[in-house]
């Protein structure tokens, strides 16, 4: 007797009258437990439930112009990470400062001005 099958696991109902567990819906889906198991909590439908892993269409922001683009498309023109180009894309619909380019304060050149440094006086002499 093994103990992983005799062990209950929840069972969640679809719209068209299955039930599916979370390891049945990743390995048809190809996605990871932990997706699959948001997919179940969140809807009841199968067509999102069931849908394979990259299916699902990028979000399409609307910008200031009536110009549509995606997070990806921002992120290879500017040079930022996916999540700084979402980030960008919520807070302006400016599609000037949208594709403003990215500037790596880190890679900087300091330049550093000499100050002279002098000795503090003591109070006794």
């Amino acid at each position: 007797m093994d103990l992983k099958t005799e062990r209950g696991r929840k069972s969640y109902p679809l719209d068209d009258g299955r039930r599916v567990t979370v390891a049945e819906v990743a390995k048809i889906t190809g996605v990871t437990h932990r997706t699959a198991k948001r997919r179940v909590q969140d809807s009841t439908d199968p067509a999102y439930v069931l849908a394979p892993r990259g299916t699902r269409q990028p979000k399409l922001y609307t910008l200031s112009d009536g110009s549509k683009v995606t997070a990806e498309k921002v992120a290879s023109v500017t040079g930022l990470g996916f999540e700084s180009a979402k980030q960008r894309l919520q807070r302006v619909t400016d599609p000037a400062e949208v594709f403003k380019p990215h500037r790596n304060r880190n890679k900087q050149v300091l330049t550093i001005e000499k100050v002279e440094v002098r000795e503090p006086r003591s109070a006794y002499g």
